[in-house]
């Protein structure tokens, strides 16, 4: 029987994993993410997220499975840009934050849906990644070893 992932809460952190060294670099000096990483793939209206862990209303953490899974789509990367869906909400950002429809491949795992029109309306894709960048944090990955 497949597993019922829970709804997504208000004050969920939701993460997105950087993979890329230059966007790493911006994001650790500006203190969040670069709009680009936060475009979905070109045909495509959502972006793949991940729920971290909540340790008080402003600071969130990784685990073990966070990092497991993030390398095994990524190989390497550097850390997570989040915001929380209240943020998303806040901001009256258009777009919805959904759970995964399969979520006994990753419990963590939530998209983060923009409008149909992105498919084709670049302007529109930039701007909408663009204020969930306005909103993010970056928390670097410090790997223990």
């Amino acid at each position: 029987m497949p597993q019922q992932q829970p709804e997504v809460a208000s004050a969920d952190f939701l993460g997105r994993s950087v993979s890329d060294q230059k966007r790493a670099r911006q994001a650790k000096k500006s203190g969040r993410l670069h709009p680009r990483s936060l475009h979905p793939r070109a045909g495509d209206h959502r972006i793949s997220v991940d729920k971290l862990n909540r340790i008080d209303s402003n600071r969130c953490a990784y685990s073990r499975e966070h990092v497991r899974i993030a390398k095994s789509r990524e190989g390497t990367f550097f850390g997570w840009g989040y915001f929380t869906r209240g943020g998303v909400v806040e901001n009256k950002t258009p777009c919805s934050v959904v759970p995964d429809r399969l979520p006994e491949l990753n419990p963590n795992h939530v998209l983060i849906e923009f409008p149909e029109i992105v498919k084709s309306c670049r302007r529109r894709r930039n701007e909408i990644a663009q204020e969930l960048a306005n909103i993010s944090k970056w928390l670097e990955y410090q790997n223990p070893e």
